[in-house]
Formats: C-alpha cells, structure tokens, sequence
C-alpha cells in the first residue's frame, strides 16, 4: 500500500512538471490579462554578408523576442481581422476591421473604449471595414472608413468633427472609387491618404478636406524588351499592347521627422521601401555596407512589403507579406536582422502582417489573419546596435566603440559593428588597425580608403628615412662606379 502511494504521489509530480512546462511553452495569463509566452526564438533570425560572387545568408542572434500576445480572450473584446494599430498620449487605437470599430486600450492593451459608432447629425453612424487611422497631436482621430468610401474625423471625446468624402478632381478618373486604406496627418494639418486602385501616388488633402492632388508617384520604367517592341510596331499595334500599370503603395508611416516611410506591394520594383519628404521626393539613404539593397531577400522569391513602421533613429522595420518576415534596417540601409517567419502555429510566427508600431521599447505586430497582435522585446544584441548606431550618430566614439563590441560578442559574424568600428578607429588615425577590421567586415570600399591613409601617413613618417636610405645608395652607386672606372684604367 504504501509503495502504491509512493508510485501515486511520484506520478503527479511528474504530470504537474509536464503541465508546468506545457503552461510555459504555451503560455501563462498575468494579472492584467496578457497571455504572456516564453522568451525563446521561433524562427532562425539572420543577415546578408557580400562575398566574391555573390551574396551569403549568416545567421544571427534574435533582435527581438514575444513575450505576449493579444486576442479577443486576453483583450475582453471581440478582436477580428485587425488592420491598423496607432498610438497617441499612451493609448493604443486598434483597427478592428472584421467588427467594423475602433478599440482604445492603454499601454497594457486595458480596453477604455471601444468606438462602434458616432453621432451624425443625430444619426447614429457607423463604420464599415475601416483599414487605418491616425491620432494627431490635438488628440483628433482621422479613421479610413474603407468601404463607406470616406475619411471620418473625430474629436478626443470621439465626437465628429467632419467627414471627408471622395474628391471632385478633373485629375481623376470618371469612375474613380475612393477606398481609403491607411492615413497620416502632419503638423500642417495636411492629410496623406493610401487609397485602394491608386497608381498615381498618396492622396493629399488640406485640412478641410480639399484634394490637393497626388505625391510620392513611384516613378515606371519601360523594359528594354518593351522599348524595341513600341519601336517595332505601328501605332495601332502599339496601342493594342498591355500598358504597363504602375505601381501603387500599401502602407504609410509617418516618422519624428514627418517623412513618411512607404512601402509597395510590387515585387519587380527595384525601390519597394521609400522615404518620402513633405514634397513628395524620396530620400531613404541607400549606402549599405557592401552595396546589399533595401529590398528584402536576397536570395529566392523577391519580398513583396505590406507595413513598415521605424523609431526616432530611422531604423526601420519592413514586412514582408511572401514570408511574413520582417526586416530591419538602419539609417544608412544596412540590414541589421531578418526575424519572423510564415505561420506555423509558434509564437513570432505570422500569416499576415498588416502593421506594426514601435510602442514603449516593444515592436506590436499586428496579425490581421490570426486576428491577435503580437508584442516583442528587443534583445541584449539589438539594445547593443541600436545603442551603437546611436552614440556613432552623435558623435560618442568611445561609447559607440563599446556598444559594438557588445554586439559582437553576441554574433561574431556582424559585418556591420566591424566596419563601424574600422570607421572609428579611422578616427583614431590607428589605420592599420581599421584595415583589419574593414577586412572583417567584407568592406573593401573603406578597406581601400584605410589603406590610402595607412599609406600617407607611412610615407609622412618614414620620409625622412627614405630619403636618408635612398641618398645613401645614390652615394655608394656613384663611389662604386668611381672606383670601378679607376680600377679599368689601371
């Protein structure tokens, strides 16, 4: 008997050890109702590196890790197909477009109002799949209400202030359909709308909801093999052919700056990731390490973006929907990390990411298919870059010196922290020491400009040696020659 008690209690302490690590593999609810998950990495994070013919794939630590997710059962609200997340004074404005409303949360995702409808003349209005929103500075909520084929704006108390309907351009088609999808607002009160069939470019209105026509149009180029055709053919077969229709963009952000980061939908366009300034000229600074282009993959099906969000240093994230990977990259464009992957059931896995927000530290990704929103932390290797890219960018070398060193005790093969420190120690006039480092790094751009000024300052310093060396030969050719002319006369 007592052995049977013993097997008993040695069996429920093994089934609750199986039940503890399942709960942690899972999930745990906290107090504030997050389901909170295990910080561990999903899927394999990784780099490009440039190499003599071609281009390599390295892996690379995690730069951000989920340790909570949001869904209807931890929200305490029907949460279906949210498109959009938007942040102002600490709140969070979630695009719920399967259930045609606006959720207001707090930080903690604390729902504190959930807008179904406005007042509208006295009439009860209502929203139908709206796909974006913005909140300003004032505290005004601008919402694409897609398929009503309008922009409505409410006040802080969610009360309406106006209602912008499709314009009256002669720039526009006859049947032109407004299908607002995404939307950001300036300090000038300037209204950039995404809208669904565009191809001329982002939509721009003056406050009071006047269209003031298109920016941002994405410039199309005609292919070699099209250019011979439309010289080949006559003008009637000419205009028989398929023209060529541009490309129009799926997501907007608004950066600290107010330029607005784009990102299209196209996988033939060279240019997929854009940063826009108020005129409408794309200024994303594309000098990366080895000359890698911002364009997502490298190697296999080309990225097609769908959201793109970016933090006051203007490193950006870009998500890719082939894949649902998400893509990280620096100011300069520099790809810091690849994470993320196609749905598989795993925590940091996605079917389809329709935006993210930068929100207190974390990275929110919201899953418009899984109908949840995942919440991640940056990793001890992500706060090592960023604080590099950081203290580089205003001028503490030192400090930046350490940050990148941290990073690669993390990741050994970061390209990026040896060349920033080749360009530090450059600085430092150690260019010889920055040669090494530029090798590392596969730079043979600033290995080239290191070796140049190791050359310059060799030749300064030893100079006078030189010279020393070389009149000391002249000397002894001109006295053997002397003496061996002496010598043949004798």
């Amino acid at each position: 008997m007592k052995n049977l008690l013993k097997k008993s209690a040695c069996f429920l302490i093994a089934f609750a050890c199986v039940i503890s690590v399942t709960s942690a593999t899972v999930g745990a609810v906290s107090d504030d109702g997050r389901r909170f998950v295990q910080s561990n990495g999903v899927t394999d994070a990784y780099t490009y590196s440039k190499i003599s013919g071609g281009t390599r794939v390295v892996s690379s630590p995690d730069a951000y890790l989920p340790y909570y997710v949001v869904d209807s059962d931890s929200l305490g609200a029907e949460l279906v197909n949210p498109s959009h997340i938007a942040t102002a004074d600490n709140k969070l404005y979630i695009v719920n477009t399967g259930k045609n409303n606006i959720i207001v949360t707090d930080e903690k995702f604390g729902v504190l109002n959930v807008i179904n409808s406005f007042d509208n003349n006295g009439t009860a209005d209502t929203f139908a799949a709206p796909e974006g929103c913005f909140v300003d500075n004032s505290g005004k909520l601008y919402i694409a209400d897609t398929e009503n084929h309008r922009i409505v704006i409410l006040d802080k108390s969610y009360r309406l202030i106006q209602i912008i309907d499709a314009p009256k351009s002669d720039v526009l088609a006859a049947d032109f359909v407004f299908k607002p999808q995404k939307i950001v607002v300036d300090s000038s009160n300037r209204i950039f709308v995404v809208s669904d069939g565009v191809y001329e470019g982002i939509m721009q209105f003056y406050g009071d909801g006047s269209f003031i026509g298109f920016v941002g149009s994405i410039p199309v180029t005609a292919s070699p093999i099209e250019i011979l055709w439309k010289k080949l053919l006559s003008k009637e077969q000419t205009s028989k052919l398929t023209q060529f229709v541009p490309v129009s963009y799926t997501n907007i952000f608004l950066d600290s700056e107010e330029f607005m980061y784009t990102v299209s939908l196209s996988s033939t366009l060279s240019e997929p990731i854009r940063r826009l300034n108020p005129g409408g000229a794309d200024v994303l600074i594309r000098n990366a390490l080895a000359g890698t282009d911002v364009s997502g993959d490298q190697i296999g099906k080309d990225s097609q973006f769908v959201a793109v969000c970016a933090d006051e240093s203007n490193t950006y994230y870009a998500a890719d929907s082939v894949r649902s990977r998400i893509f990280i990259y620096d100011e300069d464009g520099n790809l810091l990390c690849v994470m993320g992957g196609s749905y598989t059931g795993q925590i940091g896995t996605y079917k389809y990411i329709s935006s993210m927000l930068l929100f207190g530290g974390d990275l929110l990704v919201v899953d418009s298919q899984a109908s949840a929103i995942t919440a991640l932390y940056p990793t001890e290797y992500m706060l090592a870059i960023k604080e590099g890219l950081r203290t580089y960018r205003t001028g503490l070398y030192e400090e930046s010196y350490q940050s990148w060193q941290e990073a690669l005790s993390h990741n050994s093969n970061f390209d990026l922290a040896y060349s920033k420190i080749g360009m530090i120690e450059i600085r430092k006039k150690n260019y010889g020491q920055a040669m090494e480092y530029f090798k590392l790094a596969n730079d043979q751009k600033n290995y080239s400009k290191a070796y140049v000024k190791y050359r310059s300052e060799w030749y300064t310093q030893n100079l006078s040696y030189v010279i020393t060396a070389v009149s000391a030969v002249v000397v002894l050719i001109v006295i053997f020659k002397f003496f061996r002319k002496k010598r043949v006369k004798k």
